[in-house]
């Protein structure tokens, strides 16, 4: 989809590559980096697994502002740990109901979680491996997403349901990690060529 020059609106970029409903790590920091590095204002990222800086934080308390090392801990393949300055905006216990239309009515948990908030660039930070793929999740430390210019969420087909009526542009990110979109940027072994979709324009 492109973007129309001046337009409006929520805009969403989809981290499918670091999606948890596949397998990624959700820890993925790559789209977070590039946005403290440029100092974004008005970006929400979540969720991003980070039960160490969780647990950091609540010890903090809301309110404090500490250094962290935020996302890139469990491989190498994502991003590395983002360095910066926080400040602990909220703590929730993550509990949450459904009221989109994926899952609505059910229960769920995102575990302890955070609000923080480096620079202009608030960060969903959860000790379990979840989608945001509803706004009950971000209702849990108190975002309201109407207000932020840019949501970046590790999901890349549920969170449509629920955010997608509301988002003026949804851009899918080719970031790295195990579920990039490209297929040719990965290794392959034992793999008979031709293929789909590697070798699309001689099948």
């Amino acid at each position: 989809m492109e973007i129309a020059k001046g337009e409006d609106g929520l805009v969403i970029f989809a981290d499918g590559s670091d999606n948890p409903g596949g397998g990624a790590p959700c820890d993925g920091t790559v789209a977070l980096q590039a946005l403290v590095d440029a100092d974004f204002q008005g970006a929400v990222v979540g969720c991003l697994y980070a039960p160490e800086t969780v647990e950091q934080a609540s010890r903090a308390g809301e309110g404090a502002t500490l250094t962290v090392q935020l996302g890139g801990k469990t491989d190498d393949r994502h991003g590395t740990p983002v360095t910066t300055p926080v400040e602990v905006v909220r703590l929730s216990d993550g509990n949450f109901r459904f009221h989109g239309a994926v899952a609505q009515g059910l229960q769920d948990t995102l575990g302890p979680t955070a609000l923080l908030r480096a620079g202009g660039v608030e960060v969903l930070a959860t000790s379990l491996r979840r989608q945001l793929i509803d706004r009950a999740m971000l209702e849990t430390v108190g975002i309201d997403f109407t207000r932020c210019t840019l949501l970046v969420l590790k999901s890349a087909v549920h969170f449509r349901a629920d955010f997608g009526p509301a988002a003026a542009v949804i851009l899918d990110g080719d970031t790295p990690g195990i579920h990039r979109p490209d297929f040719s940027c990965f290794d392959y072994h034992n793999l008979r060529r031709p293929v789909y979709p590697l070798d699309e324009a001689e099948l």
